[in-house]
């Protein structure tokens, strides 16, 4: 069996990934205690989120939502005329990332700039995976019928999107300690 073609890989790189951001998160507690600007709640909620994604994929959960959605299109009569709605729902995706993407970087404050790669990543597997549920043919033949190396361009994606978000994790710098901790109290009289 071509390793490229299994869920496993893909699985396992999710798995890495979680587990990466739940170090990352105790990494950062462990560091910085409760700092300003320690966000413990986006490490988590990023790590259940590609949790998710992983079950998801063991589940093979988009194929099922794939068929579902051909399924009622040919019961309800539209079967024939999916295209555009396909092409217009990828087209707003592709519109939700950008606008995610744009506000995430104009208003996230400086003191949780740090997630930003992160988080950034993670929307990105999360619109490419609507993306392919969507399965609009003319994406599918580039995603599913074309290879490099030997490697199908979804599996590849794929990968690279999980191995850019688990280095911007390692990457991720922790916030700083406060700098209250070396100052002397003046009130004090010695």
């Amino acid at each position: 069996m071509d390793w490229s073609a299994s869920n496993v890989v893909r699985i396992v790189g999710y798995l890495l990934v979680a587990v990466a951001m739940m170090a990352a998160r105790r990494r950062e507690a462990r560091r910085v205690g409760d700092a300003e600007g320690v966000w413990p709640g986006f490490w988590t909620a990023t790590a259940v989120f590609v949790m998710a994604m992983a079950v998801g994929r063991a589940l093979e959960a988009g194929d099922v939502v794939s068929s579902l959605g051909r399924s009622a299109a040919g019961e309800s009569g539209w079967y024939d005329s999916r295209r555009p709605v396909q092409a217009a729902v990828v087209g707003i995706v592709g519109g939700a990332w950008f606008v995610v993407v744009a506000v995430a970087l104009w208003r996230t404050p400086e003191r949780r700039r740090r997630y930003l790669p992160v988080g950034l990543m993670v929307v990105t597997l999360a619109a490419f995976a609507a993306v392919r549920v969507i399965s609009l043919h003319q994406i599918d033949s580039v995603l599913y019928r074309t290879d490099v190396g030997g490697v199908r361009v979804a599996t590849l994606v794929e990968l690279v999107l999980l191995a850019l978000t688990g280095l911007a994790t390692w990457w991720c710098p922790p916030a700083r300690r406060p700098a209250t901790e070396h100052l002397i109290d003046t009130d004090r009289r010695v």
